[in-house]
């Protein structure tokens, strides 16, 4: 056993030993990125037939819907697959630290109080499966999501482009302030439950 086992050394072997979840999971979240550029095109070819002749024919409506309905399955897809790989890690961290449990002196147990090696076992490893599931990747794809988006404003209107590209880093500040303000949050909640 690998006594200096880390949270990527993990991730890494759950990735090697998945690796049909692994590629599904990045499938899916490409499948979620490339679909959720759809709907808002078809809807400024509604908007614009609207705009000059007040007809939109029924399959362009039906289109519409159609592509919400197949965003929305790739985001649920997405999710789920997101959240599966997650309780991969979990049962992976907890694993890993229950082989190491099995070897730690007898000293360790009597300097430590239990409730705090259960609260490492329960509530740490679950905070770091929310910051993996709900952080991590939902983030690269929220971010790939963002670059795409950027790159259809960017394609349609330039003068767009350039305005959303000087606000990008405004709203970059603002939201390392939030996770800054977050962070010590949760680990004054971290150290409070333990």
């Amino acid at each position: 056993m690998n006594n200096k086992s880390t949270l990527k050394s993990v991730v890494l072997r759950i990735i090697s030993s998945s690796k049909g979840i692994t590629i599904l999971t990045v499938f899916i979240i490409a499948g979620a990125v490339i679909t959720a550029l759809f709907p808002p095109l078809v809807l400024e070819r509604i908007v614009n037939l609207l705009t000059s002749s007040g007809h939109v024919p029924l399959n362009l409506a039906l289109t519409y819907f159609g592509t919400l309905a197949v965003s929305g399955l790739f985001e649920s897809g997405q999710n789920i697959m997101i959240t599966k790989f997650g309780q991969k890690v979990t049962h992976g961290l907890r694993s890993e630290m229950c082989a190491k449990l099995q070897h730690l002196p007898a000293a360790y147990f009597t300097r430590n109080e239990p409730g705090k090696i259960t609260s490492r076992f329960v509530n740490d490893v679950d905070a770091v499966d929310s910051m993996f599931t709900n952080g991590i990747i939902s983030m690269f794809a929220d971010a790939l999501k963002v670059l795409s988006i950027l790159a259809v404003i960017f394609y349609k209107s330039k003068g767009l482009g350039l305005m959303m590209i000087l606000i990008t880093p405004l709203i970059f500040a603002m939201t390392r302030l939030f996770q800054k303000r977050i962070l010590k949050a949760q680990l004054a909640n971290r150290i409070a439950i333990s």
